[in-house]
């Protein structure tokens, strides 16, 4: 549960020796909060400070940087609680292995010539990817080991420091009223096989990770998909929630393309913890114990529930656990992320005003935009798949009636099954997606309204 600096020795640490934890961190704790009543806020650890000067330098993208009462982003996340945020979810902040831990060895970036390009060039990414690689960031989809905080967000990535330093951080963030989620990445590891940084493939060949038919680790997640079905490979899963939970007061777990996890696995995770599936009404504790969600896309050597039942949107329905919304995302925005870019939805200007891109008639687009209503309307009462409804058409229907891509758009059967979002790490922020499909004479007062 410790590590050296860029894990070349793993360490026995005594997680509740006093040294290790904060002032009073065994009454750090927030009140219970209903699932559906969270409001979510994503942010990185490392660019949450790296360029603030209210920081001093060499706390910048740490973890300690949220102990500063009087930093612009302390300020700022203080301002979001008052305002009604109520957790902070930060991207995977255990061990990565892309991540050089040394920073003595990261480039200095000349942010002063990287201003003074065109606003409309392509030269910043060229700029960018000269240093990539070395310059110490990466979002941290990356594991290398499960169960120790990352070293490159501690002021000292050697021993325990960082052990301590992520739980100032958490107990920090207790203190501003905000809970923590943490984003877990069980469904691949960064290497498999005989690679230096593969871990589990070392332990017992082919064993943790999901095989394809030639024998070959899988890798539709784009790295070596792990099978959580595996017994242990599931233990070590529902072991890590558990140690994250109980020794750093995590309040609730994001977990990254969880339909590449079985059905049965999320529910034991669910189990391990204590949680009570809806209605949660009825159980002890409303709230206290961690929110789960996840991605619950269907894609991949497990798609159609070909391994087993998979945890995907649907199959999630009646758990409780939280699976994120693309039918909002989508009805709004426009298109989807594997479409062209410029296509309108319901807040860019689908049928209101149309862009240069667009060749649909205006009966089209108005028929469109009346189905993105439904979609909305749907998400906006729970996505639930019984909700009722009058559709554009003017007939009686269900949340599961209204057609999202040949889906059902209502799957859920509880509203905090429903994580809605227009706006992620993943793709373009709004403001971009909205410069993208936006018609060129739009003002920017019209651009910002829609924002």
């Amino acid at each position: 549960v410790a590590l050296s600096m860029n894990s070349t020795w793993s360490l026995i640490a005594d997680l509740d020796d006093p040294a290790l934890q904060p002032a009073n961190w065994q009454a750090d704790a927030l009140p219970p909060l209903p699932p559906e009543d969270i409001v979510l806020y994503e942010l990185h650890i490392r660019d949450f400070s790296a360029r603030d000067p209210s920081v001093p330098p060499e706390l910048r993208g740490t973890y300690l940087a949220f102990t500063l009462p009087d930093s612009y982003g302390v300020r700022h996340l203080k301002r979001l609680a008052a305002a009604g945020v109520t957790h902070i979810h930060l991207l995977p902040a255990f061990d990565i292995a892309t991540i050089n831990e040394d920073r003595s060895t990261w480039p200095e970036t000349d942010f002063a010539a990287l201003a003074a390009l065109p606003p409309d060039s392509d030269q910043q990414q060229a700029f960018v990817a000269q240093t990539r690689g070395a310059d110490g960031y990466n979002w941290g989809y990356d594991p290398y080991h499960y169960n120790a905080p990352e070293g490159s967000y501690s002021t000292n990535p050697e021993g325990t420091t960082r052990i301590l330093e992520f739980r100032q951080m958490v107990a920090a963030l207790h203190q501003m009223g905000l809970r923590v989620v943490m984003d877990v990445v069980y469904n691949h590891t960064n290497a498999s096989g005989l690679s230096e940084k593969s871990v589990l493939d070392k332990i017992v060949p082919g064993y943790y990770h999901r095989l394809d038919a030639n024998g070959n680790v899988a890798s539709s997640t784009c790295c070596a998909n792990t099978a959580t079905e595996h017994a242990m490979m599931g233990k070590l899963m529902r072991d890590s929630v558990l140690l994250w939970s109980r020794a750093y007061h995590v309040d609730g777990f994001r977990f990254d393309l969880m339909g590449h996890h079985m059905k049965a696995d999320m529910l034991a995770v669910q189990t391990a913890l204590n949680i009570t599936p809806p209605p949660m009404e009825e159980g002890p504790g409303v709230g206290a114990t961690p929110y789960l969600y996840g991605e619950g896309w269907d894609f991949g050597e497990v798609a159609n529930n070909a391994r087993g039942v998979n945890a995907t949107q649907a199959n999630m329905a009646g758990t409780g656990i939280g699976t994120f919304n693309d039918r909002l995302r989508d009805a709004a925005r426009g298109g989807n992320p594997f479409q062209p870019p410029q296509i309108q939805g319901f807040v860019t200007g689908l049928y209101t005003a149309p862009n240069e891109a667009s060749d649909l008639p205006e009966n089209s687009q108005k028929a469109l935009l009346l189905d993105l209503q439904d979609q909305i309307r749907v998400s906006l009462a729970g996505n639930l798949a019984d909700y009722p409804l009058i559709n554009a058409e003017g007939n009686p229907v269900t949340g599961a009636q209204i057609n999202y891509n040949g889906q059902p758009a209502g799957y859920a059967q509880d509203p905090q099954e429903n994580v809605v979002y227009v706006s992620a790490h993943d793709n373009e922020t709004l403001f971009d997606a909205i410069q993208y499909k936006a018609p060129l004479a739009l003002s920017m007062q019209e651009r910002v309204r829609m924002q």
